[in-house]
């Protein structure tokens, strides 16, 4: 039996299934690439509105050219499913956080490639808004990827969004998210910082048994103590995460980078150059 073809790429399998999307491994019968096909799902390939996020994202993912963005070899439409094919990678910070403790080491590897990834893209006016480890892209290396720019807004301000409607995952989202504020860069750097927590700690930031309540902490608690959860962590990067996790916009870090290298410095580390503007 033939396997499935969608434009030039012949389907091979399942990778996962996102809010969005289907994604596929495929290969590109022309130049015989492995890809991560994306497929708009048939639930949601309908709705017009989902329809433009699925193109925007592509777009921004086109126009986003960094190292640690994940790259994109093309997009397009057949008999009206929509479809995106990118970088194929092998797995996701998700999946490293549940295989167990992350040492330090790789811990800020990965978080210095994202501060990277999140400042060039608000250098362009794209927020992601749905900073979170499975939207973080890992091959061994680690060789890490920011992915899935669907919820980002761009410079122009436009957001696909309802009125009243909270879009992102909660134990990831910034007060202003959850209050309907405006968002920017810094709720990015919110979420960088809760990442950061759940990628030393293996546990999210807070860790409630509602919905209703993780959003109550978000909006209200106080940041969580990582040296607490992980006793090798010094109590200075309490402080420097509780300032990336601060409730106002203005009292977090001034980029991505910052929250970072504050980071870093907390460890007792050099910044990486990639990181010397931010110092």
């Amino acid at each position: 039996m033939d396997k499935p073809v969608l434009g030039d790429y012949r389907i091979e399998g399942i990778v996962g299934v996102g809010r969005m999307g289907v994604v596929y491994l495929a290969i590109d019968r022309i130049t015989g690439r492995a890809v991560a096909l994306k497929v708009l799902r048939d639930d949601v390939g309908v709705d017009p509105v989902y329809r433009a996020r699925f193109r925007r994202e592509g777009e921004l993912l086109a126009q986003l050219n960094h190292p640690h963005i994940i790259p994109i070899h093309g997009m397009g439409e057949v008999d009206g499913e929509l479809y995106m094919a990118s970088r194929l990678v092998s797995s996701t910070l998700r999946n490293l956080i549940l295989a167990g403790p992350i040492s330090v080491d790789d811990a800020m590897t990965i978080l210095t490639a994202l501060a990277t990834a999140l400042d060039a893209a608000h250098a362009v006016g794209v927020v992601h808004r749905d900073v979170k480890p499975a939207n973080v892209l890992i091959d061994p290396g680690p060789d890490v990827y920011l992915g899935d720019f669907g919820l980002a807004r761009d410079h122009e301000g436009s957001q696909l969004t309802l009125p009243g409607q909270v879009l992102g995952t909660i134990d990831y989202m910034a007060p202003e998210l959850l209050d309907g504020e405006r968002v920017g860069a810094a709720t990015d750097i919110y979420g960088l910082a809760c990442l950061a927590c759940e990628t030393l700690t293996g546990t999210v930031p807070y860790v409630r048994e509602t919905d209703a309540a993780t959003m109550y902490a978000h909006i209200v608690e106080p940041p969580p103590s990582v040296s607490e959860r992980r006793p090798e962590l010094p109590a200075a990067l309490d402080a420097v995460l509780a300032a990336g996790m601060a409730k106002d916009p203005e009292d977090r870090p001034a980029s991505a980078g910052a929250l970072v290298v504050d980071m870093l410095g907390a460890l007792g580390r050099p910044a990486p150059a990639c990181l010397a503007e931010a110092a």
